[in-house]
């Protein structure tokens, strides 16, 4: 086992004992606000876009942060899984 696979291993022990759930939902949350953010920073500061300071565009920002943040969450959990399971030779019970 390789140096970078022990690391994996003790990040990822930290992060299963919060749970699947939890893990997910601070995906979810960080892209809720960051995607947003940048949009609307970037929009500022370059697109110069008035028309986009409403609230329909800000809700349709966090509605992709939010789906987004939910497929990111599930997706990295499950591969991390995978990769630890094989790393540990453990069978994963999901």
């Amino acid at each position: 086992m390789t140096e970078r696979d022990s690391l994996f291993l003790k990040k990822w022990e930290k992060h299963r004992e919060k749970g699947k759930w939890k893990n997910i939902l601070t995906t979810v949350l960080v892209f809720t606000v960051v995607f947003p953010l940048t949009i609307l920073l970037l929009d500022y500061f370059f697109w110069k876009d008035e028309e986009a300071y409403n609230l329909e565009f800000f809700g349709r920002q966090v509605f992709i942060g939010v789906v987004a943040g939910f497929f990111s969450g599930f997706y990295s959990w499950y591969f991390n899984e995978k990769k630890y399971h094989r790393l540990k030779g453990t069978k994963s019970s999901e």
